[in-house]
């Protein structure tokens, strides 16, 4: 992403300058130095407002996402923690019915619903319940705007690792973040899964 954001906002400056070198060459002298000066103001914000809305803001849902769904983040796992102890001796099953309880116990806290979809991804190679594990918890109840975000992008990360034709499904929980939480870094996060999702619809169109 680096070197990409490198190349476009290179370019973005680039254009900006020859515009203004055009429109100053296109001015008689006397007009020149106020105009250049009021004209440099405005390339300079339409540059910092493209590379914000392009790299910085989708970068803001990321790591907002990733705070979330990031185990060491989610539950603190203390010595004591049963949690912990389940974990450490592989019982996931046993993992999950206490982080069940933990979520019944904080509703508004999405950090046990993630983890349960983690561990029956990564821990017991199950990814559909996962998705089920998450489609529950979206539908038992009501979540803060950001949460319900990053759940929903992260059904739509797991419906494509269950299924990975199920593009349709997968963008409908995408587009929802962009259409229900709009300004926000999850939006600008779900528009650009909108993109991944579309070019991995057309690789697989072209693979069959």
């Amino acid at each position: 992403m680096e070197h990409r954001f490198f190349r476009w906002g290179s370019l973005l400056v680039m254009g900006a300058l020859l515009v203004h070198v055009l429109v100053e060459k296109s001015r008689p002298e006397e007009d020149q130095n106020g105009m250049a000066m009021m004209l440099s103001f405005i390339v300079m914000g339409v540059i910092a407002a493209v590379l914000f809305v392009t790299w910085v803001l989708p970068g803001i849902g990321d790591k907002m996402t990733e705070a979330l769904v990031s185990s060491g983040e989610k539950i603190p796992q203390t010595p004591g923690s049963e949690v912990a102890r389940h974990i450490a001796e592989g019982d996931y099953e046993a993992a999950i019915g206490d982080l069940q309880k933990q979520s019944l116990a904080e509703p508004q806290n999405p950090r046990p619903v993630l983890e349960i979809a983690r561990l029956h991804h990564e821990k017991l190679d199950d990814p559909g319940s996962a998705v089920q594990s998450l489609h529950t918890a979206l539908i038992s109840r009501e979540w803060p705007p950001v949460h319900e975000a990053v759940l929903r992008l992260r059904l739509a990360d797991l419906m494509l690792v269950a299924q990975p034709d199920a593009f349709e499904p997968a963008r409908a929980e995408v587009q929802q973040v962009v259409d229900r939480f709009p300004g926000t870094p999850q939006a600008a996060d779900a528009a650009g899964k909108l993109r991944e999702i579309q070019e991995k619809q057309f690789l697989a169109s072209r693979r069959e």
